[in-house]
């Protein structure tokens, strides 16, 4: 090997340079399976610098930081601004999308973020109160929804594994918790089962989807008399 690299190195020292740099552009994607002359995706370029700039707030390598402390310290971050709020919402859906170990102490996280007067928190208290009687309703899950809008409605079919197999268990769970806007996301999602296709791949999306959908249905017929039309997402169902 060192021989070749020394002949291609003497005959030609810009292509070797040229080779590398097309390698650190593209291939580092977490989420998607891609070529190498293909440029790497903004989002997830976007959510992947969020998470490298947070990544020790939202997961701290110490042992001894409890949840309160690291909640406390992730709300002090999201209250400074819509930016900073978004950005750590952004982080977090990096992380819960590409690092399954973390995904659930993310998802509480993303859930305790949003859920701060209306995921308002950095706005004013006047601005913030309507939207906070209107509890999980309200439009505070408006950047991950679009972001995730992003990921399966263009995106889907090009996703590594695991990115997948998250996308689907986060999606299962923003539908049991009612995220205003989940019923678009699922619409989005059905989409992606390919009709007469019997792949493994898409025969666990169809079944994935049976599950949340079915699963949603029981605990509606549980629940109906007691929470009437109390969530917009409930048409769906």
């Amino acid at each position: 090997h060192s021989g070749h690299h020394h002949h291609h190195h003497s005959n030609n020292p810009g292509g070797l340079h040229h080779s590398q740099l097309v390698v650190a552009v593209s291939n580092d994607s977490k989420f998607y399976v891609m070529s190498s002359i293909e440029i790497k995706d903004q989002l997830e370029s976007q959510l992947e610098d969020s998470f490298n700039k947070l990544q020790s707030l939202i997961n701290p390598q110490s042992s001894h930081s409890s949840d309160n402390s690291l909640f406390s310290s992730l709300t002090q971050y999201a209250n400074q601004s819509k930016a900073h709020y978004d950005e750590l919402c952004g982080a977090l859906l990096y992380s819960i999308l590409t690092d399954p170990a973390t995904s659930s102490r993310c998802l509480r996280n993303l859930f305790l973020c949003n859920n701060l007067s209306g995921g308002g928190g950095y706005s004013s208290s006047t601005d913030s109160a309507p939207a906070a009687a209107g509890g999980a309703g309200t439009g505070q899950y408006t950047v991950l929804i679009s972001n995730l809008s992003n990921i399966t409605s263009e995106n889907y079919h090009r996703l590594k594994d695991q990115p997948r197999q998250q996308l689907v268990w986060l999606l299962k769970e923003l539908v049991k918790a009612r995220v205003n806007q989940c019923d678009k996301l699922l619409t989005l999602m059905l989409r992606n089962i390919q009709s007469g296709n019997l792949s493994d791949k898409n025969v666990w999306l169809a079944e994935s989807l049976l599950d949340i959908l079915s699963e949603q249905t029981n605990n509606n017929t549980d629940t109906a008399g007691s929470s009437s039309g109390s969530s917009s997402s409930s048409s769906l169902w």
